[in-house]
């Protein structure tokens, strides 16, 4: 049975619709299930988390790979089909919303077709979940990849360019066209992988502050720095003591830079 066979099967035995509250879109073509599982293979993983399986397209080759997956599905309806179709199968499937979920592995590896709707806050929960997350493979939307990938001085370059950064290094793979997806999305998706950096030299209370620091900086991007502080005094008496230009901009500053910065301020 082909993968849109199965969509159309499940649709008729289960009468359902797809979700916009869920952002749900379905892949649905094997060449490209096949294409991501050449990736997903080459990543060095301990435990897998499969977030938004759907109807277990990629998780049909997940199971092959003799390591524990552990899949999170927050769709009932989707959760009752899976736990049939993989009943014999050594996977655990959880009923539950990624962005509320507490992981208990160290060394997780998240793999997902990432729902459009959730696309921002998915990215964030990584960058939150470091400690336990070690490496990944995501499709994600374009728009939210070129943010990971933006450099400074450009438009999109931001908050999640640099604190994703800090953590993992990521790899763009291929791009995924909104055609082998159903319903067919409006925007385009492009696949990539990632993987922790080694340890930084900062405390846990310190990355706290760090990405805090970060986050407050690029409030208003378009704004200087300096700015972006006027409400603490402190701060930017701090940061004008070391910045190298004072009309800097918070989207024009390198990650090695934002080390620095913080280095002095902290």
């Amino acid at each position: 049975m082909s993968l849109v066979q199965e969509y159309q099967k499940f649709c008729s035995e289960y009468s359902f619709r797809s979700s916009k509250i869920f952002g749900q879109n379905f892949l649905i073509d094997q060449n490209v299930v096949e294409k991501m599982m050449k990736v997903i293979k080459n990543l060095d993983y301990e435990t897998i988390i499969e977030v938004g399986p759907g109807l277990g397209s990629l998780t049909n080759k997940l199971v092959k790979l003799k390591t524990p997956i552990k899949a999170i599905e927050i769709d009932k309806r989707l959760f009752e089909f899976l736990t049939k179709k993989f009943y014999n199968e050594k996977i655990m499937l959880l009923n539950k919303d990624i962005l509320k979920y507490e992981i208990e592995d160290t060394n997780a590896t998240i793999i997902s077709n990432v729902p459009y709707k959730i696309s921002g806050p998915f990215l964030a929960y990584i960058i939150d979940n470091n400690e336990k997350i070690s490496s990944g493979f995501l499709t994600l939307q374009k728009e939210f990849i070129d943010k990971i990938f933006s450099k400074p001085g450009t438009k999109s370059y931001g908050y999640l360019s640099v604190a994703f950064n800090f953590f993992y290094s990521p790899i763009r793979k291929f791009s995924v066209s909104n055609r082998v997806f159903i319903p067919v999305p409006r925007v385009e998706s492009e696949s990539f992988s990632f993987l922790k950096k080694s340890k930084n030299s900062f405390s846990k209370k310190e990355i706290l502050s760090f990405l805090s620091f970060i986050k407050k900086s690029f409030v208003h991007k378009r704004k200087t720095l300096i700015n972006n502080w006027k409400h603490d005094k402190k701060m930017q008496s701090k940061l004008l003591q070391n910045l190298e230009k004072e009309n800097i901009r918070a989207q024009e500053i390198p990650l090695k830079e934002w080390i620095r910065l913080f280095n002095t301020i902290k």
